[in-house]
């Protein structure tokens, strides 16, 4: 049955009669049964309604009213206290702590626009500020991952890309700039291990060295810097894509691609952590997994077993194939030099 509050005039879905809290603002409806003995409900029963009539406590022996002499008729319907337990509730009319409408736990006043859950203090950035509500999502993110991808948002996937975009670009400009301060000493390591390599694996070291020093030149770290924001957006995509299939390969995306391009984007903000020279660029890999399979974990509501596998699967097999890849090639370098010392006319 439908209902109507007297305070807010809204209207809401009763399931039962009695005394009823209204979603809308949090005020008491009282519901009475249409089908009670006659006088249990009257006027009082409506919804919204005044509360119903109450006999008022009896006097004490020998009083009188205050306009004289004593009455023993009973006093007209509609005076006397209300019911026990009607009225406001604890603490004033409002919404409760932690329920609908409630203030997010950045400090942030207002109801969800709309969708399930929270929005991130960087979605609300236009009303708290920018710097303000980036660095607190990235807070939130990086140290409290559980609470924060439980109760985000997941409908507001442009917010999240642009966090990731912002963080990755920033420590890719970082790690240019801390490339370029080492690059001479940089080259010169590489040519000493070089010259330290057995000359069967000349051919592999002369390759290193000419990928370093490729790497680390001034139009290739310029490069980088110009088009991290696009590699950032590339990046994000592609590794939300692969997460999703290897999800549904274990039956953990429960809640759609928006859920796993929403916790991608927010922790792709780890990469803010390049800006640290030397060690900045060794802690993100690492911080990056452990937020991404709680992140999986939380947002799609299906158990860190699932959101580890989905992010630790990927890394092993890329470890494999690098492993792969070595192997070879040291056993390919190996077989040279061995043949090359056969005496003439024996061959393998």
């Amino acid at each position: 049955m439908i209902a109507r509050c007297a305070r807010c005039q809204g209207t809401f879905q009763a399931d039962r009669f009695g005394v009823q809290t209204c979603p809308h603002c949090g005020g008491q409806v009282l519901l009475s049964d249409p089908n009670a003995p006659q006088g249990a409900g009257d006027a009082g029963g409506q919804a919204g309604g005044p509360p119903p009539p109450s006999a008022p406590p009896a006097p004490a022996p020998g009083s009188a009213p205050a306009g004289g002499a004593p009455s023993s008729s009973p006093p007209p319907p509609g005076f006397g206290p209300p019911p026990a337990g009607f009225g406001p509730p604890p603490g004033g009319y409002g919404p409760s702590p932690g329920g609908y409408g409630a203030p997010p736990p950045w400090g942030g006043g207002g109801r969800p626009t709309g969708g399930p859950g929270q929005p991130s203090p960087f979605a609300d950035r236009a009303r708290l500020g920018f710097f303000r509500a980036y660095f607190e999502t990235w807070k939130r993110a990086a140290i409290e991952p559980t609470e924060f991808f439980r109760s985000v948002r997941i409908d507001q996937t442009g917010s999240a890309i642009l966090f990731g975009v912002i963080a990755s670009t920033l420590g890719g400009w970082a790690q240019s700039f801390w490339a370029s301060l080492t690059a001479a000493s940089t080259r010169a390591q590489m040519l000493e291990l070089s010259s330290k390599i057995p000359p069967q694996w000349a051919g592999f070291a002369k390759a290193f060295s000419e990928y370093a020093e490729h790497a680390t030149s001034t139009t290739s770290l310029v490069s980088q810097a110009l088009f991290a924001p696009l590699a950032a957006v590339v990046g994000i995509f592609v590794s939300a894509a692969i997460f999703h299939a290897l999800l549904l390969l274990v039956r953990g995306a429960n809640r759609g691609f928006d859920a796993t391009l929403t916790v991608v984007g927010y922790a792709w903000g780890i990469s803010l952590l390049q800006l640290i020279p030397e060690c900045g660029a060794l802690v993100v890999p690492i911080w990056m997994a452990v937020v991404l399979i709680t992140g999986f974990a939380e947002a799609h509501r299906c158990g860190t077993g699932k959101g580890a596998a989905a992010v630790l699967l990927p890394m092993a097999l890329l470890c494999v194939c690098l492993c792969g890849a070595i192997a070879l090639a040291f056993g390919a370098s190996g077989l040279g030099a061995l043949t090359g010392q056969m005496p003439k006319g024996v061959q393998l």
